[in-house]
């Protein structure tokens, strides 16, 4: 089965908790989420540290998104940006956005599709770095955590009846946060917004 063949994959690097870092490091700067649900059941196997996986997620996942802030904030100065964004229609994106960074950084963390756009405009618009660093950070270190403790826990709760039932169950929990979370954002003030801005 696919899912036992993962986990023996994975767990090949037991003996390399270094080397599993570093690749659930790489993955987050993708698939964020995914790395982060793959690490906590990695914690609640025993295979990695709870503190210092969920450090080094967090860290990867700010790097990530520094990095694509970066590159909205470096592609202003490019001579085409201007081609493909007009001027009076990011104006008016930044007189809205400006007033509400925390909130619209916060929910594009659990809005799908929205975190990457929402994080190049920010670069792109010049809005406050030291802003986006401490909200985008502390935000990611939450939704980190967070997700990393309860996968991991039904992990280890279930650890006895296998890799499969504890990877299922691990992820039926990260489903239980997650959905939520993302039916509530959706239906935030914000939202319709932010998915205007993806377009």
């Amino acid at each position: 089965m696919l899912v036992e063949d993962i986990m023996m994959w994975l767990q090949s690097f037991a003996a390399e908790p270094l080397r599993l870092t570093l690749a659930l490091m790489a993955l987050s700067l993708f698939f964020d989420t995914a790395a982060v649900i793959t690490a906590g059941i990695m914690v609640g196997a025993g295979l990695l540290g709870g503190i210092a996986t969920t450090a080094a997620l967090t860290t990867a996942i700010l790097a990530g998104d520094c990095a694509v802030y970066l590159f909205g904030y470096m592609t202003k100065e490019l001579p085409w940006a201007a081609r493909w964004l007009p001027a009076k229609g990011m104006a008016k994106l930044e007189a809205w956005i400006t007033p509400k960074q925390t909130s619209v950084l916060l929910l594009s963390r659990v809005i799908p599709g929205t975190r990457s756009i929402v994080y190049l405009v920010f670069g792109y618009l010049h809005l406050s770095p030291t802003r986006f660093i401490t909200v985008a950070g502390l935000g990611g270190a939450v939704w980190c955590t967070v997700i990393m403790i309860v996968v991991s826990q039904t992990g280890e709760f279930f650890a006895a009846d296998g890799w499969l039932v504890s990877t299922i169950a691990g992820v039926i929990a990260a489903g239980l946060i997650l959905i939520p979370i993302r039916i509530l954002a959706n239906k935030s003030d914000h939202a319709a917004i932010l998915k205007q801005v993806d377009r």
